[in-house]
């Protein structure tokens, strides 16, 4: 688990926080399933990610976005939902 998030790029902080929710959640209860240590790591990025939210504002000019992202990280799915938000923007 730990590599795998080091390969999806948590960075080391995030992945020793989610590593050890899940640790502790085991100590405490041994039966503890693969879909609850998904929780808690979904959890603990629900955290850190908190109040990261941003307004996105339609340019006024032409404008460049660059989406940077490994293999698989939804840079494809980010730029259409981008230009669709951009595109309803623009007819308000």
């Amino acid at each position: 688990m730990e590599e795998a998030l080091y390969g999806a790029d948590f960075g080391v902080q995030t992945t020793e926080e989610i590593l050890g929710e899940i640790k502790e959640a085991y100590r405490k209860d041994k039966d503890l399933q693969g879909r609850q240590a998904a929780e808690i790591g979904a959890a603990v990025l629900a955290r850190a990610l908190a109040g990261s939210e941003g307004v996105l504002t339609p340019p006024r000019r032409p404008t460049v976005i660059c989406l940077i992202g490994v293999n698989g990280s939804g840079k494809t799915t980010t730029a259409a939902k981008l230009g669709w938000e951009l595109k309803q923007d623009a007819r308000a």
